[in-house]
């Protein structure tokens, strides 16, 4: 018995997609961070020197959206009323 794996196309609008809410991502990040700054009366020097970590914290709020996305997408296609799932 021979396996063949199936190709994976990801179309560009999938891609402007992913790109527009990881932007999103990163937004919340920053302003997230200007908040801290803003109430904590700090340095705003800290907007570039906290860059990574809201790099890091911008990818997990996406990671996070994506799995909500990817379990709504996932029960979303078996509750769909007079189609079968294939």
């Amino acid at each position: 018995m021979k396996f063949a794996m199936k190709s994976i196309i990801i179309t560009p609008d999938r891609i402007k997609k992913e790109i527009i809410f990881l932007i999103i991502a990163l937004l919340i990040g920053n302003a997230l961070n200007v908040y801290a700054i803003y109430t904590y009366q700090t340095n705003w020097l800290e907007l570039i020197t906290h860059l990574p970590l809201i790099i890091m914290l911008s990818f997990l709020i996406y990671l996070v959206a994506f799995t909500i996305r990817a379990i709504y997408s996932f029960f979303s296609k078996f509750m769909r009323k007079g189609k079968t799932v294939k």
